[in-house]
């Protein structure tokens, strides 16, 4: 059965896939068992690609891709397999093998490459918040993060900004409408930055993602990626996915992703909830970016 968003859908075509051998069915009463045993069944051709995105997932889940992984390689490849190991980050690549144990322990040395180390802006803000703010999607998260900021930067509290023009806050006059853009200012200039940064590294995870649909399309057999990632932004990068999905359908190459967040909440540090940078507000807005109405 397939579910979509809760509904059952149409199955139009499926196809059934096992490594286990086919049984011999035995002779009929009386009939003598062959003389020449049956040839065995001709080796798998399929080549595997499992990708994984050490650039941006957590040690808890990088743990978490390793071991559904090592299990694939040594429960689900077949004689005749071949997987190859390949990163975002380039640092950790196997061609593609046969070898069992080569695969298994390229997987286990598997490390993050993550592309920040850790900094705390003021105010904070991932490429989500980002993207809102500097491509004018949420005013709401804007004016959450110029109150955020004036907390952070221990400044007077600030009216909100009434529209995207940056120019007239809904209340306030003098120094502290004054305030209000400055800060606003800071925050639409440090969103344009981290969401400039954000596209081009999607960018690139898109043009590697491409790399290997590329390098898998020359393989005999069956193809497949398995694309291991706790997720990247691509928005406005449509053009550049419709391109990838293209080469791997005319290749006959197969993208299964896997979101290796899973189940997850994101916490929040003491010195950013109660008493620091982060009030209700801001809370609140984080909620609503999270599960957006349908």
């Amino acid at each position: 059965e397939i579910a979509d968003e809760g509904k059952k859908r149409q199955i139009g075509a499926f196809s059934v896939e096992t490594s286990a051998p086919l049984a011999t069915p035995p002779p009929s009463q009386g009939e003598a068992p062959p003389a020449v045993p049956s040839a065995p069944a001709a080796a798998s051709q399929r080549y595997v690609a499992l990708l994984f995105d050490d650039m941006s997932m957590g040690l808890a889940e990088l743990a978490a891709a390793q071991a559904a992984a090592l299990r694939f390689v040594k429960e689900g490849l077949r004689q005749g397999d071949h997987a190859g190991l390949f990163t975002m980050s380039g640092a950790q690549n196997v061609a593609f093998t046969a070898d069992v144990s080569k695969l298994a322990e390229a997987i286990g040395s598997l490390r993050l490459n993550p592309r920040t180390q850790g900094r705390i802006d003021c105010p904070s803000m991932n490429p989500y918040e980002a993207y809102l703010i500097a491509n004018h999607v949420s005013l709401e998260t804007f004016n959450a993060k110029i109150r955020e900021a004036a907390r952070c930067q221990n400044k007077p509290p600030v009216a909100d900004l009434a529209d995207w023009s940056g120019v007239a806050p809904a209340r306030g006059r003098g120094v502290a409408g004054a305030n209000a853009l400055e800060v606003a200012s800071g925050v639409m200039s440090q969103a344009s930055a981290t969401w400039e940064q954000a596209r081009v590294w999607s960018r690139t995870n898109l043009m590697t993602i491409g790399d290997v649909v590329d390098l898998l399309g020359r393989m005999p057999g069956s193809r497949t990626i398995l694309f291991a990632s706790s997720g990247f932004l691509s928005s406005t990068l449509e053009q550049e996915m419709d391109g990838i999905v293209q080469r791997a359908l005319h290749a006959g190459v197969v993208i299964d992703s896997i979101d290796t967040k899973g189940l997850f909440t994101t916490s929040i540090s003491a010195e950013a909830g109660a008493g620091g940078r982060l009030n209700t507000r801001s809370v609140r807005n984080m909620q609503s970016i999270a599960f957006p109405s349908k």
